[in-house]
């Protein structure tokens, strides 16, 4: 058994508790219709839309990643409490 193997059980749960549930290739278009239907990006601006997108979001959800990998590396008998806190301090 190897390390991956004995995470599969936390991976499968977190894949489950994702806000972004269904995960997938079209899951998530991040309002890109709707700035698209009221007129607010055209394709010319895509890539613009795009940099500037990744570049507001990544520190935010980088952060948040950063520490789910934390908790998963060192997870540990009670890891659920440990998952639970940081999902309540990640909330809106």
């Amino acid at each position: 058994m190897n390390a991956m193997d004995s995470l599969s059980p936390q991976l499968a749960l977190l894949h489950l508790t994702d806000s972004a549930l269904p995960i997938g290739t079209a899951a998530h278009s991040f309002g890109l219709e709707t700035l698209v239907a009221e007129g607010g990006l055209a394709v010319a601006g895509l890539a613009d839309f795009l940099a500037d997108y990744l570049a507001e979001i990544g520190g935010l959800e980088g952060g948040a990643c950063r520490a789910a990998h934390a908790l998963g590396a060192a997870a540990g008998p009670g890891w659920e409490a440990d998952w639970a806190a940081l999902q309540a301090v990640s909330a809106p």
